[in-house]
This record gives C-alpha cells, sequence and structure tokens, in this order.
C-alpha cells in the first residue's frame, strides 16, 4: 500500500528534487558559515585594496572599544556623515560638534585598528577570591600575579575573548588546553603589550606637551575675538576663557546634585545646551550655550576653539568605587536585569557612560540566577544575607577585577581629568589606551602623567570641590564663579507671574458665577431645603508646577487629558472628597494653556459644608495664623488622615514660604508621579461660600496678596532641589529592591550604611591599591579646596546657603 501524501508534499520526482535541493542548500549555508568570518577579515584589513581603506575611515568616529557614549545610534545620517553603531552622536553637525576643532586628524596608528566587538563569554559563578596583591599596570591589560593567569593576562573565564595563536604575546605559553585569553578590547594587543618603560616614558612626555600647546591655544584664542592676553598659558585668566561654563561630572561624586540642583538652576533655560550625557546636543558657537555638563572627559574640552571654564568634583576613590557598584546593582534589579523601556524625550541610565557596560553586566548575573531557579524543579530561591557578597548578583571582590571595574571605574577621576578614560574620543585622544597601559606604579611615564593631572587641576580647571565638603563646594563655587546664592534661581520660567493677585482673581470667578463649585454646575443638593440649613462649602485654591511637566506637553491635548484626570484623582483621594470637587486649569481667569506661563497651574478643591469646620467662614483663623502642618497626623485609628481645608492650607503656606516639594504629601499616593519632578507651590488661598446657595457674598482670601518673590534665591532652591532629589532616589531604590525580593529568599535591607561595616579591611585596601592615582589626585583636590578657600574667605562669607531641609 502506497504511503498516503502529507498536506503540502510533491509527487514523484519533484519530490526528490526538492529534497536534494534542500540538501545542497544545507551544505551551502554551512559553507558560508565557515567562509565568512576570513572574508569579513579580509575586508576589515582591507589587504591593500580600496574596500578596506574605506571601511577603516567610516570607523574614525568610534570611542575605544566600541564605546563611543553610550548612544548606540544606528545609521544616523547627518549631511552627508552616517552615526554607525557604538558612536556618539553629535547632534549631525558636519565636523562633529558645532564650533569644536580637531587637533589630530590622523587617529589611528598601524597596528591599532579598531576590531569588531564581539559577543561576551558567559561567567559561571565562582567561590571568593583571595587576594593576591595588586597587579602591576591599570589599564586595560594586566600584569597580575595571581595563579590561573597566563602569559600575564587574566583568565578568568569572565567576558574574554580568545587571541589568534598567530598574534600571542611573546612570553604566553601555549597549550591546547589553556589558551591565552584578554579583557574585551577592541584594538591589537600587541600595540600595548610593546611598549617598554623607556617608550611609556618618552609617550608621555609627548603627549603632556601636545597637551600643553592645546590649552595655550585656546586661551589665546580669545586674544583674536576681543579678549585680552597678556598671561602665559599656565596662567590664563578669565578673560582669557570663553563664557561657556563646563561640568566635567565624574560620576558617583554627588555631581547629579551639584550639577541639577545648583550649576543648572544658576543658568536661565535658555542659556543651558542641550542634554548631553548619552549624546552631545551641543552647538557652541550659540551664544545661549553657557552651561553644559556631561560624563565625557577632559578630551571633549581639548575640541573647542576656546578654552571654558571648567568645575569639576571629586571623590574618596573607595567610597566611590563602592558607590559605583551599589549603583550599577541597583539600575539593574530596578527592571530585574531586562532592558527597560524608556520615553524617547528621557535619558536612560542604562544609556551612559560608565552605566552602559556596568549595569549589563549585574544584568547577566540576574538572568542567569532567574534561570537557576526556573531550572530547579523545586523552584528553590537564593537568599542575600550579604548585600556585597552573594550568589545573585558578582559578589564585590570579585567585581573589583572585572573588565568593566578596571576599565571604567579603577583611577576613573585620574583618567576622566586627563581625557583619557574608555569615555575619550579616539580622535582627539589616539593614544589614550597606549597611556593607560603605561600606568604601572612607580615608572616614569606614570610619574609624569600624575604631575601632569595636578597641573591642569590647578591650572585649567577654575574651580575644583569634593564630595566630602558639598556646602562649602556651593559656597566656594558661588564666589569664584560669580553665582551668588542670594540671586536668582531658575527654574523653567524667565520671570514668575504674579500668581497670588491671579489665583485671588480664580477663587473670586469661581465664588461668584460658578454656583459655588468649582466645575461651574448646578447639582440636586444645591435646590435642597437642608443645604440652606447648613453652613456653607469651602474652596481652596493654589498655583503649582512640576519641575519636569513642560508648557509643550500641557499644550498637547491628548498628554494634558491623561495628565489631568490623574492629578484631579489624585488631589480628590488626598484630600478625601470626590474628584468632581477637584479642578485644575491654568492660571488666571482666561484659562488658555497656550499661554507660555512656564508650565504654572492652579488648582481648586471644594470642600463639602460636612468636612468644613467655620460657619461662613466666621471664627476662622487666617492663613498665616493656622498651626503649622504636621504630616504624621493620623486619624484615632491609626489610618493616614485625609486633609481637610486648613491642614492643606497649612501645608501650602509652609511650602509657599519654604519652597519645599510637597509632591509626598499631595500626589505621591499615585503611581507615575514622582516622574514629574518636583512639586513647587506660588500660592495659595481660600474662598468661603454662605449656606444659602448663594454665592454672591463669598469672602475670598489669599496668602500674602501681592507679595510674591520675584525669584527663588539660588540657595534656597537647591536646598528643596537637594530634599526633593534625595527623597525621589531614596524611593527609586525602595521600588528597585522591592521587586528583588520577589526573586529571593528571605528579606534583606539593601546597600545602608551599616553594610558597609561588612566588608574587610583587606578588600577596601585592595580597592584604595588598585585606586592609586585617585587616591594621591583626591589629597591633592582636598588641598587645592582649602588653599582656594582660604583665598576666598571674604567673598565666601557673603554666601548665604540654608541649612538642610528635613527629611
Amino acid at each position: 500500500a502506497r504511503r498516503p501524501e502529507r498536506p503540502g508534499e510533491m509527487k514523484g520526482n519533484s519530490g526528490r528534487l526538492k529534497r536534494s535541493s534542500s540538501r545542497r542548500c544545507r551544505i551551502a549555508i554551512v559553507v558560508l558559515g565557515v567562509a565568512s568570518p576570513f572574508a569579513l577579515y579580509r575586508l576589515v584589513n582591507g589587504g591593500g585594496n580600496e574596500t578596506g581603506d574605506r571601511f577603516l575611515d567610516v570607523s574614525l568616529g568610534r570611542r575605544e572599544g566600541g564605546r563611543f557614549g553610550a548612544s548606540h545610534a544606528k545609521g544616523h545620517a547627518a549631511g552627508g556623515h552616517a552615526t554607525y553603531h557604538g558612536q556618539k552622536n553629535y547632534g549631525g553637525f558636519e565636523n562633529g560638534i558645532a564650533g569644536i576643532t580637531n587637533h589630530n586628524p590622523s587617529v589611528w596608528d598601524a597596528g591599532s585598528n579598531p576590531k569588531e566587538h564581539h559577543p561576551r563569554f558567559e561567567r559561571d559563578v565562582s567561590p571568593p577570591a583571595p587576594d593576591y596583591g595588586v597587579p602591576h599596570t591599570i589599564g586595560t591589560r594586566r600584569a597580575d600575579t595571581r595563579p590561573g593567569h597566563v602569559g600575564g593576562f587574566v583568565s578568568d573565564g569572565d567576558d574574554r575573548r580568545h587571541i589568534d595563536a598567530h598574534r600571542t604575546h611573546p612570553a604566553s605559553k601555549i597549550t591546547k588546553t589553556e589558551p591565552v585569553v584578554f579583557d574585551d578590547d577592541l584594538l591589537d594587543a600587541d600595540a600595548e603589550s610593546e611598549l617598554s618603560d623607556e617608550a611609556c616614558a618618552s609617550l608621555a612626555d609627548e603627549w603632556v606637551e601636545s597637551r600643553r600647546e592645546i590649552y595655550a591655544e585656546h586661551t589665546h584664542a580669545r586674544k583674536a575675538h576681543g579678549g585680552h592676553s597678556s598671561a602665559t598659558a599656565t596662567d590664563a585668566t578669565p578673560e582669557q576663557k570663553s563664557d561657556l561654563l563646563f561640568f566635567l561630572h565624574i560620576p558617583r561624586t554627588a555631581g547629579r546634585t551639584f550639577h541639577f540642583c545648583y550649576l543648572k538652576l544658576a543658568y536661565p533655560e535658555k542659556d543651558r545646551c542641550g542634554k548631553s550625557y548619552d549624546e552631545l546636543r551641543v552647538n557652541v558657537h550659540n551664544p545661549n550655550c553657557k552651561f553644559l555638563a556631561s560624563h565625557d572627559d577632559y578630551s571633549l574640552v581639548e575640541r573647542f576653539h576656546e578654552q571654558p571654564r571648567v568645575v569639576t568634583m571629586f571623590r574618596d576613590p573607595v567610597a566611590r568605587f563602592l558607590s559605583s557598584y551599589e549603583f550599577a546593582v541597583e539600575v539593574s534589579v530596578r527592571s530585574f536585569g531586562s532592558e527597560a523601556k524608556t520615553p524617547s524625550s528621557r535619558v536612560s541610565t542604562r544609556n551612559v557612560w560608565p552605566w552602559s557596560n556596568a549595569v549589563r553586566f549585574i544584568d547577566r548575573d540576574l538572568k542567569r540566577y532567574k534561570n537557576r531557579v526556573e531550572q530547579d524543579p523545586e523552584g528553590r530561591k537564593e537568599s542575600i544575607e550579604n548585600v556585597y557578597n552573594n550568589t545573585v548578583y558578582t559578589p564585590l571582590h570579585e567585581f573589583v577585577d572585572t573588565p568593566e571595574a578596571r576599565e571604567d571605574f579603577h583611577n576613573a577621576q585620574f583618567l576622566q581629568l586627563l581625557g583619557l578614560s574608555t569615555n575619550s574620543n579616539p580622535s582627539i585622544e589616539p593614544k589614550a589606551r597606549d597611556l593607560r597601559s603605561c600606568l604601572r606604579p612607580g615608572t616614569t611615564a606614570t610619574e609624569t602623567l600624575y604631575k601632569y593631572a595636578e597641573e591642569r587641576l590647578r591650572n585649567e580647571v577654575d574651580v575644583t570641590v569634593t564630595h566630602e565638603r558639598l556646602d562649602d563646594a556651593l559656597s566656594l563655587t558661588s564666589a569664584e564663579l560669580g553665582l551668588p546664592t542670594l540671586g536668582p534661581s531658575y527654574n523653567g520660567a524667565n520671570h514668575a507671574p504674579p500668581h497670588s493677585k491671579l489665583l485671588h482673581s480664580a477663587l473670586e470667578t469661581v465664588a461668584r458665577h460658578g454656583q459655588g463649585h468649582v466645575d461651574g454646575s448646578v447639582r440636586d443638593e444645591d435646590t435642597e431645603p437642608s443645604r440652606v440649613a447648613v453652613s456653607g462649602g469651602e474652596i481652596v485654591g493654589f498655583t503649582f508646577r512640576f519641575g519636569k511637566v513642560t508648557l509643550e506637553q500641557l499644550k498637547d491635548e491628548t498628554w494634558r487629558a491623561g495628565y489631568l484626570d490623574a492629578i484631579t484623582s489624585v488631589l480628590a483621594y488626598t484630600c478625601g472628597v470626590e474628584a468632581r470637587n477637584v479642578r485644575v486649569t491654568p492660571p488666571g481667569v482666561k484659562s488658555l494653556w497656550a499661554k507660555d506661563d512656564g508650565g504654572w497651574q492652579t488648582a481648586l478643591v471644594e470642600f463639602p459644608p460636612a468636612r468644613v469646620p467655620h460657619r461662613n467662614g466666621e471664627n476662622a483663623a487666617a492663613i498665616e495664623d493656622l498651626p503649622p502642618f504636621d504630616p504624621d497626623a493620623t486619624y484615632a485609628s491609626g489610618k493616614k488622615r485625609k486633609l481637610g481645608p486648613d491642614e492643606l492650607l497649612a501645608l501650602l503656606r509652609d511650602a509657599r514660604d519654604s519652597g519645599e516639594d510637597v509632591a509626598a504629601h499631595l500626589v505621591l499616593a499615585a503611581e507615575g508621579f514622582d516622574e514629574y519632578g518636583e512639586m513647587t507651590v506660588h500660592a495659595a488661598g481660600r474662598v468661603f461660600l454662605p449656606g444659602s446657595g448663594s454665592a454672591r457674598d463669598a469672602k475670598a482670601e489669599t496668602y500674602k496678596l501681592g507679595g510674591d518673590p520675584t525669584f527663588v534665591p539660588l540657595g534656597t532652591a537647591f536646598r528643596s532641589c537637594e530634599r526633593a532629589q534625595r527623597n525621589k532616589y531614596a524611593r527609586l531604590k525602595s521600588k528597585a529592591f522591592a521587586s528583588l525580593h520577589k526573586h529571593v529568599l528571605g528579606d534583606f535591607e539593601p546597600f545602608v550604611k551599616d553594610d558597609r561595616k561588612q566588608i574587610s579591611e583587606s578588600l577596601l585596601d585592595r580597592i584604595r591599591d588598585l585606586n592609586f592615582l585617585d587616591h594621591r589626585l583626591h589629597k591633592f583636590a582636598l588641598r587645592l579646596f582649602d588653599e582656594r578657600f582660604a583665598a576666598n574667605e571674604e567673598k565666601i562669607r557673603k554666601e548665604v546657603i540654608p541649612p538642610p531641609l528635613p527629611k
């Protein structure tokens, strides 16, 4: 009997032909798979042909190791130039950043061609590693004395790539069972291994001299544009520098608070350069570009035509490294090892150097842990008894020796100051990788580069401050840069409107023409006889703004509809009223969202008669006489109390005077409001409604009517923002580790201060030794800070910074 035909099967010879063709196709695929790497190698290296040369040309814009920032833009066309994967996007300007020059058009030396990035190998969970001392170099290659290492290369099986047998280090002993491996490097390893101490010393001398020449060109270029130039290159005056202030932001030094809550607020929004942490969006020829902050290293400064003013912040290297490890774990845990989706309008931490590498390293740990639990027949979870040493993610003592730590964290303050970090631009610093490989303790090259770091910090960086003295850092910076703490702060609006007058007018309008209701409706209960017999209600109004809600968003009808629905609901919940009793409008009577009022909004909350303690406002205390707001007030049952009109007014009054963020008390009961930034109050008032149902005799009261400040002093704004940032990141941290609790056994406290007591002294000493250059430079920064603080003592006395606000 014939086998029945299968659906879709070809009959007779055609079926045999199809199967034969299928076999030939599979053979062809295998052959192509084997041959493709050799063809690609030929293409990349050019082989003396035109194709290879073209491939090399388009690679010149990349950062070292494919880490030209973390934007990972693909195929961004800009004026005939393409932005390739791994290349930092310079905003589509023809020659990179507009107004920035290239001092070294020749970027790659022979034998230092960039290689394509290979996938990293997975790492097996390993037992705690013993302390074997300090490696002899701090670059991406290390001569290490630990056992199990070959030819001076690390070979712990973590994130490594095999070297072709024809490109081995002369000292390596190659065997079939013990292959030579090296760190995740994209440049030729031989280029570094061939540099002797003498060659390194010569290279360091040459490089330092070239940097001095660039600085001299930048400072004297000011003279050609009308500035005054009579000083030497190492004694430049402010007149010899451009109007641009560049904050060289070294990660995990409290730089975010210093930048976001102080430097940024000192400049009007129109004078701030574009966001540049994930990619550069800046045209320095734009006269309104006066303040730029970025994790880019000093090689960015060397691309400017003129020397900008530079400010930077240092931190104890051991504390900075621990903070870096903790933050990388926290960011990864937020999405438990998955790529989190971020709106295009926001900068994702995962796409910012150095977190683009470190966070994804921890991601792989969490994914492996999740797979272990899922594959376990009993689904057994693991516990975290020590946040620095567990099996869920890489322990601290192992992380210290990972390529991520060596390349991006160890001595990163020193390398970022010199412009030699893994985030440097190879078109400006083509020798960065070689120079990093020369950093061996005790060598002439290392000492030459370190001495130049001190020289640059003293002569080229205008203000050097330290994490350990943040308040003094603000006072010194204000004195030296002319940004007085008693001067204006700019939080998104050029000038604050007369909020109290606008609010007062809005309250009177609603009372007279809105039937006593915020939505202007006539309700059934208004005509009931019982309503006449009881006291009238009360409307509390306040004008506010969110730090991150823009006018453009409020103009968008679709976005605004969702936002108004959310904020109306959460204010109703907080005050214990119905949603129809809350209304949010633009400030003023006309209620036009398109008006350029800087994102100001007015909220009106109507409290029904049963919630109002005063009859027609009789015997009601003035707003200024209300007792202070008590954030811990509760019902007798222990539940959180809903805000009544007096409590709400006390909260608004206190926030109006102090400038503090009220989001935690008003809107954070709802998910997502932390994305809108701090919520500041600019005016508060109320109107009592008579019990007859007629609103003609309504009495409006506005706190400090006509006494609106024209601005919030910079020092006061800093304190308010500082607390808002501190509370925000405490919530983010709590939320992140709450998600981790679901995946592990038991409970634990994530990275609190006392946790660091669990770290052994030997490990802390090892971290300090690995960061030997940062350790020296931090001590110098402290001395330099003290010296300049004393020299500016008279100016600093005029700077007033309020005391820190309570949590």
